[in-house]
């Protein structure tokens, strides 16, 4: 940046690609983790704005460290060539590693209830799964703040969970939910509603084959509620795709000043054959 006269002009133009730098890689961090999806405005918020702060101080490192003493080397062709491969590289794998960073948020509303043969048998719920990825829905808002969950007889929790589709895995995807109960549930009548939509299971301890404690259940999903603004809109993937490119600029540059640091400070560029380091002279 010689070529802008203005100190202050550098100092702001440098600033702002460190702001988007930062932004950058912050979502491509977080739209990767289920568990951002599920939180509130102002919770996406914060934690958007924690996790910033803290990657703002290693790229201002980075810049400081690695980038700005090898920008003079990248007018070099070789180094282009790299920083090119490695551009394109890592745009390449940010964009297809994970399947919940192009996601667009689903909700469906689920209802459960257990009537027991015996009113004084409850049942357990020891973890409510999305079977396409073994992901585990949050307890949260169905009351509880860790499995398992507990169902006295005649009783019902209501809640909601999230799918989160994707254009590289939506059309695998197939069960929607999986009711891990415990082992040997009590008999009584267990009943689930998604989106309105009943199923209904018997246990009974006087049959020969119990039923699995893994219950699949995959009618009501078509019902669900999709979040289509933002997440589905053609600007805010553009978005995405440009913080994928930012990021892998960034770190390309950040790889390009680290291999440029570790050869500068190479013995072999720093010590004689002989073992005098360069700039000294032999005494006779």
């Amino acid at each position: 940046m010689r070529f802008i006269k203005s100190k202050v002009t550098r100092i702001c133009i440098i600033c702002v690609l460190m702001i988007l730098v930062t932004a950058s890689l912050t979502a491509t961090i977080l739209f990767r983790l289920p568990f951002f999806y599920e939180q509130s405005t102002q919770e996406k918020a914060m934690t958007f704005l924690v996790i910033g702060l803290f990657l703002l101080i290693f790229v201002i490192l980075a810049f400081k460290t690695f980038i700005f003493p090898s920008l003079r080397q990248i007018t070099k062709r070789n180094d282009l060539i790299f920083i090119g491969f490695m551009a394109i590289l890592l745009t390449l794998a940010l964009a297809v590693t994970s399947a919940h960073y192009w996601a667009v948020p689903e909700i469906h509303m689920v209802e459960i209830c257990f009537n027991a043969g015996n009113e004084s048998d409850n049942l357990d719920i020891q973890k409510l799964v999305d079977p396409n990825t073994n992901r585990l829905y949050s307890p949260d808002s169905f009351g509880f703040t860790r499995y398992p969950i507990t169902i006295n007889s005649g009783q019902c929790v209501t809640g909601r969970i999230m799918n989160l589709l994707s254009p590289l895995t939506q059309p695998l995807m197939g069960f929607r939910l999986t009711a891990v109960v415990q082992d040997d549930p009590p008999e009584g009548r267990f009943y689930v509603t998604i989106n309105d939509v009943p199923a209904v299971i018997n246990f009974e301890q006087d049959t020969e084959i119990q039923p699995t404690s893994d219950i699949v259940f995959k009618d009501g999903f078509e019902k669900g509620k999709k979040l289509d603004v933002p997440w589905s809109q053609y600007w805010f993937v553009c978005v995405k795709g440009l913080g994928i490119f930012l990021s892998a600029i960034y770190l390309s540059l950040f790889l390009f000043g680290l291999t440029e640091q570790i050869i500068a400070f190479s013995p072999n560029d720093t010590v004689q054959p002989n073992g005098i380091p360069h700039g000294q002279n032999k005494t006779p």
